[in-house]
């Protein structure tokens, strides 16, 4: 398998929550400039945060699987389905641009409340860089607990 983070979300965010994520996202984005791109094959193409569409993947060797976030699912091309949520996952394996990943869930937790459920293969402890970094810049972070299955 590989290190991965999961979760279960609405099939539709409401667009002023969307705006919120992304536009905090946007705030701790220079802590990941020389980190992230739009795909790994693709180093020179910027990474997608809108407020219909969250989309990043590391640089090069740095990359693994892309982190692909979106304000509405079409629920046609989704499989899993958990109380009307839709199941995502990001596979990091472990590199550098986990800690984004891992940035990004929490802030979009923090926004989404009870419509979304976040999971990992790592423990809270491997999470905190994360958490610490939403905390100083955000000033929310520290809160942020996986949920269990």
């Amino acid at each position: 398998m590989g290190y991965t983070h999961y979760w279960y979300k609405q099939s539709r965010i409401q667009k002023s929550v969307m705006q919120k994520i992304a536009s905090d996202f946007k705030k701790v984005l220079p802590e990941f400039k020389d980190l992230l791109c739009f795909e790994f094959n693709e180093p020179n193409k910027k990474p997608v945060i809108t407020n219909a569409l969250i989309r990043f993947n590391g640089k090069g060797k740095d990359g693994h699987e892309t982190l692909y976030f979106e304000q509405v699912v079409d629920l046609n091309q989704h499989f899993s389905h958990d109380n009307g949520l839709i199941f995502g996952f990001c596979k990091t394996a472990r590199k550098p641009y986990d800690i984004a990943v891992t940035t990004f869930l929490i802030i979009a937790a923090k926004h989404l409340k009870d419509g979304i459920r976040v999971t990992s293969d790592g423990n809270e402890s491997e999470w905190q860089e994360a958490k610490d970094l939403c905390q100083k810049t955000l000033g929310y972070g520290n809160e942020f607990k996986l949920k269990g299955e």
